[in-house]
């Protein structure tokens, strides 16, 4: 006779479907409104830098919303319209290596990355899809088959 493991997932809560989000941008996006999501930092570490950016970015945008007073310098920055995103997923299980970072510009077919066995040995070469600039990559160097490693958006 055959013995079938039966598994039972069980929580304190349930969630409903008008359960309240947890957070302001799901439950503006959740209503249907539109909604904006900053993050700064990496891997929970603050880059003042990129805070400073961001803050000046929101206090232009609802300046320009005529929402709040004009209170930081009007942007030297040009910006381009991209309008889609490719995805670099990994071919191989190992150790991934890239020494670009988000806002950098890339060309078609250059090389984004490589992944390394164990023992440091090269076994697989990642190439830009396409020309565009690197929204983002992972922080975490050890991946699997289909993993996504890369996003780069571009203009179609």
């Amino acid at each position: 006779m055959i013995k079938k493991k039966h598994h039972v997932v069980s929580y304190a809560y349930t969630l409903q479907e008008n359960d309240p989000a947890k957070y302001v941008f799901k439950q503006a996006c959740k209503d249907g409104k539109i909604a904006l999501s900053y993050e700064s930092g990496k891997l929970g570490n603050v880059q003042k830098e990129a805070v400073i950016l961001i803050t000046d970015g929101v206090y232009r945008m609802l300046e320009e919303l005529t929402m709040y007073p004009k209170s930081v310098e009007s942007a030297s920055t040009s910006f381009a319209s991209l309008n889609n995103q490719k995805y670099i997923d990994a071919d191989v299980s190992g150790i991934f290596y890239s020494d670009l970072k988000a806002g950098d510009a890339v060309k078609k077919g250059d090389r984004v990355g490589y992944i390394t066995d164990e023992f440091g040995k090269v076994i697989s070469r990642q190439k830009a899809p396409v020309s565009g600039i690197v929204l983002y990559k992972i922080a975490i160097p050890p991946v699997n088959i289909d993993d996504t490693i890369m996003c780069i958006s571009y203009k179609e």
